[in-house]
């Protein structure tokens, strides 16, 4: 009998996450064409759309692209304060897209949807997939999983203590809330986000032609995905990404992480605090 499966550990699913990358995209050019633009909001599938993509031939920038090379988190933090908090309306030009973008020729997730109307005019020969999700279903799993992630005590404890990638993902996740769903705390971000996930559809709808624009359901397979961007069906299943299983576990690993820096970079400071009492206590024996 064929002996089982050994589980793996988180280290050997996740090995980016230990082993990031560490570069400055700043001046970088394109190097493969802009193709798909994948603008639904997350929790609509968007690890199962990435590795689709990628399984078609398509480079993909997701969310987790950012964890796997942080310094990616400066310049998506740039981009959302240019759009959202920029009195001087200095958008990011085609340049810093394809410096930023400018490897992959798919993208998908947050925080890449918020510039939705940015990227479907700086790219105009990409083809735009939207997958839709009956709105409260997308609720449930996106308060859950998104809103309820960024809000818990612990997550906003370690973006406090470790500054330099958890605060930083704390501060786009900010920027998020206050400018993508116009939301000042994390309850009026609930309140509005049903209205939002439909507002945001509406709004690719509107701004993509007919023709350039694929509406996608989840569980309908490569057919309409290949079809609609001229490519043979490969002869592998859809994959299907336990999406949530995966996110809590990415979220937990980064978190964890983030903690044990924030420790180590804490123990000169204890060194200094326990010389200076032992000092004291010393000059008052």
């Amino acid at each position: 009998m064929a002996s089982e499966k050994k589980a793996l550990s988180l280290k050997e699913k996740y090995p980016e996450i230990y082993a990031q990358k560490d570069i400055d995209r700043r001046g970088y050019k394109r190097v493969v064409p802009m193709e798909i633009l994948s603008l639904s909001l997350g929790r609509t599938g968007t690890m199962s759309m990435k590795a689709a993509y990628e399984i078609l031939g398509y480079p993909t920038y997701h969310w987790v692209s950012m964890m796997e090379n942080p310094k990616d988190l400066d310049l998506w933090t740039s981009a959302l304060i240019r759009k959202y908090d920029d009195d001087n309306n200095n958008p990011y030009t085609l340049a810093e897209w394809d410096a930023l973008l400018g490897h992959v020729s798919a993208v998908t997730d947050s925080p890449i949807n918020a510039f939705a109307p940015e990227l479907i005019i700086a790219y105009p020969h990409a083809k735009v997939v939207l997958v839709e999700r009956d709105t409260e279903s997308w609720y449930k799993s996106f308060e859950k999983n998104v809103i309820s992630s960024f809000a818990a005590p612990f997550t906003r404890l370690v973006v406090k203590l470790e500054p330099e990638f958890i605060g930083k993902m704390g501060r786009i996740g900010g920027l998020l809330m206050r400018g993508q769903w116009d939301s000042k705390d994390f309850d009026e971000w609930r309140a509005k986000a049903r209205d939002g996930y439909e507002e945001h559809n509406a709004l690719v709808k509107r701004l993509v032609p007919r023709e350039r624009l694929l509406l996608y359901k989840l569980g309908s397979g490569w057919e309409p995905l290949c079809q609609f961007l001229g490519r043979d069906i490969p002869d592998v299943e859809f994959p299907h990404v336990n999406e949530t299983e995966e996110l809590q576990e990415r979220v937990f690993l980064s978190l964890m992480l983030g903690l044990r820096r924030a420790c180590i970079r804490s123990i000169p400071w204890l060194i200094l605090f326990v010389a200076v009492a032992l000092g004291l206590w010393r000059s008052l024996a």
